[in-house]
């Protein structure tokens, strides 16, 4: 067991999606610079399909995104209470949807794009080491 509580000296594991290539670097270089293993999605159909193969400590994701939006994964996953903790970015979302998004039980923050990166990573470091999975267990989603 290390100082932090981890059972495996594994980085935490953050699955970001988003189309917008330049937003999904700038995230995983942030989130790399705090210790994070990351994975990157390029649109809502690869992140659900990680997501049901693979086991993540944090789920980062944009709600506009080609095949699958943010909220249509969210909608697939709600019964799923042990899922990861997520963290919704989105520059086209008010206050209502906010709202709406923050009743998830697995949404954490709601996060209108410009965003503090600090802050962010901050954030993704924090919610990532306690949503910490046992890998051993399997996939994240119960499919």
């Amino acid at each position: 067991m290390t100082p932090n509580g981890q059972s495996d000296g594994a980085a935490p594991r953050v699955l970001i999606a988003d189309n917008d290539r330049n937003v999904t670097a700038i995230l995983r270089e942030f989130l790399l610079r705090r210790g994070l293993d990351v994975v990157l999605a390029e649109d809502g159909g690869v992140a659900m399909a990680l997501l049901e193969a693979e086991m993540f400590d944090l789920f980062v994701c944009d709600l506009d995104m080609p095949v699958l939006g943010g909220d249509e994964i969210l909608e697939r996953v709600r019964q799923d209470r042990t899922g990861p903790p997520v963290v919704v970015i989105s520059g086209y979302i008010d206050d209502d949807e906010e709202g709406a998004l923050l009743a998830h039980p697995l949404v954490e923050r709601v996060l209108r794009k410009p965003f503090d990166l600090p802050g962010f990573a901050s954030l993704a470091d924090s919610l990532a080491r306690r949503g910490r999975v046992d890998r051993s267990a399997g996939p994240t989603l119960p499919f």
